[in-house]
């Protein structure tokens, strides 16, 4: 099974030296802006020995997290065969052509489309789902937020609350909780100091470059 500082050496020398524009944190291939967003590819472990995936994904920093949260995006296909989203563990010159050659096709579109937390909000709408958990309503709510999107706020506190009377309860809630009470208080100016200090946490802790 590929580690991931094989992946990141082989990356930093095959793929990352094809995608100018790029940088790489640790072993996460993204656009050098991370004012909210981290907007890259990961590497994650496929079940099988000899291959594994590449994740595109939009992680929003200001939602506190320790780790990678691959929610929003989708596995980078091969050129050769969409159908394919398994990347062989031999890492060959040829293949990092052909993952520079996917990133430009597949993911690049999609990274340089969610820009601000606005468009994340956008992708978030387009994205049907059933009850929204915690994690899809935080990232939602603070995207309102930062957006200044009043009436989405509303619905979204409103699909909270209701979320928390059924039982669903947690440090996510809580922080809404904090945020939507900081907003109703005195709207963007009153959570922006929060949700930057939650973003400076999770870059740091994602040891972002």
């Amino acid at each position: 099974m590929l580690n991931s500082g094989a992946w990141q050496e082989f990356a930093r020398v095959h793929v990352l030296s094809r995608l100018p524009g790029m940088v790489m944190s640790r072993s996460v291939l993204h656009l050098p802006d991370t004012a909210w967003l981290l907007r890259g590819i990961a590497m994650v472990p496929a079940p099988s020995r000899d291959s594994f995936w590449l994740w595109v994904f939009v992680q929003p920093l200001y939602v506190p997290a320790d780790r990678l949260v691959l929610r929003h995006g989708h596995l980078l296909a091969r050129m050769s065969d969409r159908n394919l989203t398994g990347w062989p563990s031999s890492l060959t010159q040829e293949l990092g052509i052909e993952i520079a050659m996917s990133v430009r096709a597949q993911a690049l579109p999609l990274l340089n489309a969610v820009q601000e937390p606005s468009d994340l909000l956008t992708v978030m709408r387009s994205q049907r789902e059933g009850v929204p958990d915690p994690a899809h309503l935080e990232a939602a709510v603070y995207s309102a937020v930062l957006t200044g999107d009043t009436s989405a706020v509303r619905l979204l506190g409103q699909q909270m609350r209701e979320l928390s009377s059924n039982g669903h309860v947690g440090g996510a809630e809580h922080r809404m909780r904090k945020v939507l009470a900081a907003y109703d208080e005195g709207g963007a100016s009153g959570t922006d100091t929060l949700l930057r200090r939650w973003r400076d946490t999770t870059a740091r802790r994602l040891q972002l470059a």
